[in-house]
């Protein structure tokens, strides 16, 4: 909380929530590693993530080692631990974790920096080239390289759509082998480097009255799918349950109306607005005669007192009534309209 104003300090999405960590010892290492880990967890699902979600951790090993030992105290003391496996959410693809070593006989290369993270089950370490603050941050945040991780990919058959998903019956079963949704899985699984596995979707993604989605973003929020090949548009109840890419394609969309049968009587003077519009307009005309009767009224003071008669007053009444009839009646002729989103 700032002192001056009492407002909540937030930091903008591009700015990390960084945690460092030092400790004397191997043990006070994995107490204060675990610490850290479970105030991670926490932050993933409340509002200290405000910058959505990315936390960066970064450890000092306690103890110097030498540059050819690094390796084997990565794999004997950090993948054989059972805590990261526990908080392995913690160390989303999203999130950045790093173990800094300080290395021994060696006056130029003085540390070595290792990232941690999961590509679902597959915990990853490795070296980042530069221990420069701003390019640890920077490497990598944005991954490209899934190592073989398998990958599933639900998809919708429809006969309707064969340009975008075309299935083969392969041993009574629909398996994807053309159509844009089959290119672009391979460009994917070849530029990020996974194993795609393809299922068949459950339907098209709808939303229930109670606001869960149906058919394949049901599988995917339930983990039966890691993503999907749907070409859903992109509407806000999808976009509030998952996590959209940007938009691949456009069309237009086109909206017509038809109109109403024309009746003079009522279509030009009562049903040209809804009940409400009428409403606001007499109290606007209201208001607008009656300031113009309370100016006109002391206008009639003003000229009395200067000895000046009104030869007839009626003609005012007549002519102040048959304006407001008119400004509120006026009909305008408008064309069709149609709107393209």
């Amino acid at each position: 909380m700032s002192k001056e104003d009492n407002h909540r300090i937030s930091m903008a999405e591009t700015e990390p929530s960084i945690t460092f960590s030092v400790a004397s010892n191997i043990k006070d290492f994995w107490i204060i590693f675990e610490t850290t880990l479970k105030f991670h967890w926490n932050c993933i699902f409340s509002e200290c993530a405000s910058n959505n979600g990315r936390l960066v951790l970064i450890t000092i090993w306690p103890e110097s080692v030498k540059e050819d030992v690094v390796g084997v105290v990565i794999e004997n003391d950090i993948r054989t631990n059972p805590l990261l496996r526990r908080f392995r959410h913690a160390f989303g693809m999203d999130k950045n974790t790093f173990i800094i070593f300080p290395i021994n006989e060696n006056l130029i290369d003085t540390y070595h920096a290792y990232e941690l993270y999961f590509i679902k089950g597959l915990l990853v370490v490795e070296r980042v080239d530069s221990i420069v603050l701003e390019d640890m941050l920077a490497f990598k945040y944005r991954r490209s390289n899934f190592r073989k991780v398998p990958i599933i990919v639900a998809s919708q058959p429809d006969k309707r759509f064969p340009v975008q998903s075309k299935y083969t019956n392969v041993s009574g079963h629909l398996v994807l082998s053309g159509g844009f949704h089959y290119d672009l899985l391979r460009v994917l699984s070849w530029t990020l480097n996974f194993t795609p596995f393809n299922i068949l979707g459950k339907g098209w993604i709808d939303k229930r009255p109670d606001g869960t989605l149906t058919g394949m973003g049901e599988q995917l929020l339930k983990g039966e799918t890691d993503f999907i090949l749907s070409g859903s548009e992109i509407t806000l109840y999808r976009a509030e349950k998952m996590s959209m890419i940007h938009p691949m394609l456009g069309d237009r969309l086109q909206i017509y109306y038809k109109k109403p049968t024309v009746i003079s009587l009522r279509n030009i003077y009562f049903s040209t607005f809804m009940p409400n519009v009428w409403v606001a307009v007499f109290i606007m005309w209201l208001v607008i005669g009656s300031v113009f009767l309370l100016f006109q009224f002391f206008k009639r003071k003003v000229v009395a007192k200067c000895e000046t008669q009104f030869e007839d007053p009626a003609p005012h009444w007549s002519n102040t009534i048959f304006w407001c009839v008119c400004a509120t009646t006026q009909q305008g002729n408008q064309p069709g309209l149609i709107l393209h989103a």
